[in-house]
Formats: structure tokens, C-alpha cells, sequence
């Protein structure tokens, strides 16, 4: 046991004190504003993969609430992504309740294969279909 408090002290000898941590909220806030922000560009110039995709959000509740936990389930995740990067800043049922929105989400996925929500989309704009998967890996 005094091998290890030597060993220890022996460490922390001179050691400077560091600065203080950023706000983890403030910095998820900022990487969330910044994702959204080029998913709305990029959408906008390219356009969605459906061409009738926010007119359905509206006119179909289903397509609206399998988006909408979509979006919740990875909001909820990143931030807690941020949070875990500070041992203690996330509990375990935090981690949990992550945890079971994104299943609950991906559930939503395997209904659709069942019984899908909406009419599978026509390939009419290569332009999206060809930009789409080479740009959104790239999202920040």
C-alpha cells in the first residue's frame, strides 16, 4: 500500500493546475447547430430524397412521428456523447433511456418493413441520389 500513495504523490509532484473544462452543453449545442445547418444546405441544394417528402411529413402521422423519434432519439444521444466524455457526468439510466430510444426508433424501421408507411419514392432525381451518399458522411 505505501508503494502506491508513494507512487501516486511521486505523480501529482509539480504538477500545474489546468484550465477550467468548457460547458459540454454549449459545445453539443454548437455541434448540433452546425449539423443541422449543413443537412439543411445540403438539402436545399440537392433537395430530398423523396420530391414530395415535406408535404407527406403533414399529410401522413406516421411518417411524421417515425421522424420526429428519429430526431429526438439522436439529439438525445449526442448529448449524452458530449456528457460522457467527463467520468460522472452521465448516470446509467441516462445512458438507458438513450439506449432505448434509439431501439425504439430503429423498431420503427422493422414495422416499415411489415407495413410500410409510405409508397416507395421514384429514383426521379439522380442529382440527389448520386450526391446524397458521398456528402452526408461528411456531415460535422
Amino acid at each position: 500500500m505505501p508503494d502506491r500513495i508513494t507512487f501516486i504523490a511521486d505523480l501529482s509532484h509539480n504538477l500545474k493546475p489546468v484550465g477550467k473544462m468548457p460547458d459540454l452543453d454549449k459545445l453539443a449545442m454548437a455541434w448540433l447547430v452546425l449539423s443541422m445547418l449543413y443537412v439543411v444546405v445540403l438539402t436545399h441544394l440537392v433537395g430530398p430524397a423523396r420530391p414530395d417528402a415535406f408535404s407527406q411529413l403533414l399529410s401522413t402521422p406516421r411518417f411524421l412521428f417515425e421522424t420526429l423519434s428519429g430526431v429526438v432519439a439522436i439529439v438525445y444521444v449526442s448529448v449524452q456523447a458530449f456528457r460522457d466524455a467527463v467520468p460522472g457526468r452521465t448516470s446509467g439510466k441516462l445512458q438507458l433511456l438513450g439506449l432505448t430510444l434509439m431501439l425504439f426508433w430503429l423498431l420503427q424501421y422493422v414495422i416499415g418493413l411489415v407495413a410500410p408507411t409510405l409508397e416507395p419514392a421514384s429514383l426521379e432525381n439522380d442529382r440527389a441520389v448520386i450526391l446524397k451518399p458521398c456528402c452526408i458522411p461528411w456531415c460535422p
